[in-house]
C-alpha cells in the first residue's frame, strides 16, 4: 500500500482534496512491476490546464513573486499557493500547445510531476517503520513503456530516475521549510482572510475568495525581537516577496483573454 508521504502533506489540492493535485494513480516504483517503464521528457504541461492554482515552496518566492500572486490557502494548512488563473478550472499560463508561457517561472510542483515521495507501508503490519519511496502517476501522459528514456536500466534505477528522485527529495525538503515559515505567519497572527473583486466588461461582478495574505500592518508592528528573528532566517524577505507578487492580479486580469476584467480593492481598507 502505497500513501503520499508526511512531507507531502501540504501539497493537496487546495481545499484538502487527495490525492495530491494533477496525480490520478500513484505507484511505488519498483524494478520488478515497471521494468519497461519510460518517461517522455518533453515540456508539455497540458495536466495543470485545468488548475487554477498551484502550490508553491517558500524557496520559489522570489521567482515566482515577478509573475503571479502567491497566497495562502484559506484551509486548515494555510500553504502557499500561486494564483494562475481568475476562474476555476483554468490556468492562463499553459498555452494551447500544452507549452507553459514563455519567460513565466514553471513552479517546482508542476516541474516535479509525475513523481512523488510515497509512504509505504507495506511492512507495517510485521512492524517495520514504513520506507520513504520514488512514486510515478502510472497514468500521466509523459509515462509509457513504448517511448522516452527508461526508469531502469538492468534492473537497477536510471540516471533520469536518480535525477528526479533527488528532485522529489528537494522538494520535500523545502515543504518543511514552507511549513515553518506558514507557522511564524500564524503565531504571529499575520494572515487574514481577503477577496478581490473583479469588474467585468459587462459590468458583472465576480468575487475570487478563499485565501489569505499576510497583512502589511500587522508585519511592520512586529516587535524588535520577533523582527530581528524573522530577518535571520530569512521570514522577512519571504513576506515581503508576497506583498509584492499581490501587484501581479492585474497581469492575471489582462492575460484573461475571455473577458476583460479590472482588479478592485484587495487589502479590505477604506
Amino acid at each position: 500500500m502505497a500513501e503520499a508521504a508526511d512531507e507531502e502533506r501540504e501539497t493537496q489540492r487546495p481545499g484538502g482534496a487527495s490525492p495530491p493535485l494533477f496525480f490520478r494513480r500513484l505507484e511505488i516504483l519498483e524494478a520488478a512491476r515497471h521494468d519497461d517503464l519510460r518517461l517522455s521528457e518533453t515540456q508539455e504541461y497540458g495536466f495543470a490546464r485545468d488548475s487554477h492554482m498551484v502550490p508553491l515552496n517558500a524557496v520559489e518566492f522570489m521567482a515566482a513573486a515577478r509573475h503571479y500572486p502567491i497566497l495562502f490557502n484559506g484551509d486548515m494548512t494555510n500553504m502557499p499557493v500561486v494564483l494562475v488563473g481568475v476562474r476555476a478550472a483554468q490556468n492562463l499560463f499553459v498555452e494551447p500547445d500544452g507549452s507553459w508561457t514563455v519567460g513565466c517561472y514553471i513552479p517546482a510542483f508542476v516541474r516535479r510531476y509525475p513523481f512523488i515521495l510515497l509512504r509505504d507501508s507495506r511492512g507495517r503490519a510485521q512492524g517495520r517503520t514504513p520506507e520513504i519511496r520514488l512514486g510515478v502517476d502510472t497514468e500521466a501522459a509523459m509515462v509509457s513503456r513504448e517511448r522516452g528514456t527508461p526508469l531502469f536500466v538492468h534492473g537497477k534505477p536510471s540516471a533520469l530516475m536518480k535525477r528526479k528522485g533527488r528532485f522529489a527529495g528537494a522538494f520535500a525538503r523545502e515543504q518543511a521549510r514552507t511549513r515553518r515559515f506558514v507557522e511564524a505567519c500564524r503565531d504571529r497572527d499575520l494572515l487574514v482572510d481577503r477577496a478581490v473583486d473583479i469588474e467585468l466588461a459587462d459590468h458583472r461582478h465576480m468575487e475570487i475568495r478563499g485565501f489569505r495574505v499576510i497583512d502589511e500592518d500587522r508585519l511592520r508592528a512586529m516587535p524588535a525581537e520577533f523582527m530581528e528573528e524573522w530577518w535571520r532566517n530569512g521570514w522577512f524577505a519571504l513576506a515581503v516577496a508576497h506583498l509584492v507578487s499581490l501587484g501581479n492580479f492585474g497581469r492575471l486580469f489582462m492575460k484573461d483573454e475571455r473577458q476583460a476584467a479590472t482588479p478592485m480593492d484587495l487589502t479590505g481598507r477604506s
